[in-house]
C-alpha cells in the first residue's frame, strides 16, 4: 500500500449495540474501505470502562427508565440509517444477563494464533449472532457454539482455544486494551480515535500526524471530516443515499 495511510481503531465490547453499528459501518462503508484507510478492531470490557472512569450504565439490569427506552428506539432508527439489519428489541439476558469478556478473550486468541482476516470474521459473526440472530448468549455452550459456527482452518480443538482465553496472557491483554481507552479519557463505547492517518472508541490519525478521540457511532461523520476523506469516484452516483447514511 503506497502513500499515507488514515488509521481508525474501533474501541468495541460485544454487549455494545452502538458499537455493532460502528463495526458494521467502519467494515462496509465506501468512506472506510477506501485502500488509504487502514482499520483497527479493539476488544475492550465496557463494564470496566463505565465503573472505572466514574460514568453510570445506560441500561441498568430490572430497572426501566425513559432513557432505556428511548435508546431502545435510537438503536432501531439508527440502525435503519446505516443500513444494518439489526433484531426487535433487545437480545435474551441483555442487560446483565451474561458476561462478555470470555467471548472477548476467545477473539483475541483468534486473532493471535489464526490471523486478521479470520479475527474479523470472528467479530462479525459473533455480532450478528447477538445484535440480529438473538442468539442466547446466556446459554453455557455458547463459546463451542459460536466457535463452531467459524469454520475454522486446520479443525483446531476448540476447547484448547477456550482454555487459552482463560489464560493470564489474554486476559492480562483484555484489561491492558481496556485501559487504554481509559487513558485516553473514554467513558463509554464505541470509542473511536482518529489520527489523520488513525482512528477508533473511536481513535483517527490522519496524515498530517495528529490525532482525535470521539464516542459514538454518530460521530462517524466528524472522523471522515478529520481525515478529509474523499468520496471514492462513483460511490454517490451509484447510490445518492450512501451520503445521508452517517
Amino acid at each position: 500500500m503506497s502513500g499515507p495511510q488514515h488509521q481508525i481503531t474501533l474501541y468495541f465490547d460485544l454487549v455494545s449495540s452502538f458499537s455493532f453499528l460502528c463495526f458494521a459501518t467502519l467494515l462496509t462503508h465506501p468512506l472506510f474501505t477506501q485502500k488509504n484507510v487502514v482499520v483497527t478492531f479493539i476488544p475492550v470490557s465496557i463494564g470496566v470502562i463505565i465503573r472505572q472512569s466514574g460514568n453510570s450504565p445506560p441500561i441498568i439490569p430490572g430497572r426501566k427508565s425513559a432513557k432505556q427506552d428511548y435508546l431502545v428506539r435510537d438503536f432501531a432508527r439508527r440502525a435503519r440509517v446505516l443500513g444494518v439489519p439489526v433484531l426487535k428489541g433487545l437480545p435474551k439476558g441483555f442487560p446483565g444477563g451474561f458476561d462478555s469478556k470470555p467471548l472477548l478473550r476467545i477473539l483475541l486468541v483468534l486473532q493471535q494464533d489464526f490471523g486478521e482476516e479470520v479475527y474479523v470474521g470472528a467479530i462479525e459473526k459473533f455480532y450478528k449472532a447477538l445484535w440480529q440472530d438473538g442468539v442466547d448468549f446466556t446459554a453455557p455452550t455458547i463459546s463451542k457454539t459460536l466457535l463452531s459456527s467459524l469454520n475454522l482452518p486446520g479443525n483446531p480443538e476448540l476447547n484448547s482455544i477456550i482454555e487459552k482465553a482463560e489464560s493470564e496472557e489474554i486476559t492480562e491483554l483484555l484489561n491492558r486494551n481496556t485501559q487504554e481507552v481509559l487513558g485516553q479519557g473514554g467513558f463509554g463505547l464505541p470509542w473511536i480515535k482518529a489520527h489523520p492517518l488513525l482512528v477508533g472508541l473511536i481513535i483517527a490519525v490522519n496524515t498530517k500526524g495528529e490525532t482525535d478521540t470521539w464516542w459514538g457511532v454518530d460521530q462517524l461523520t466528524q472522523v471522515a471530516g478529520f481525515l478529509e476523506l474523499d468520496w471514492p469516484e462513483g460511490a454517490i452516483e451509484k447510490d445518492p443515499k450512501i451520503r445521508h447514511m452517517l
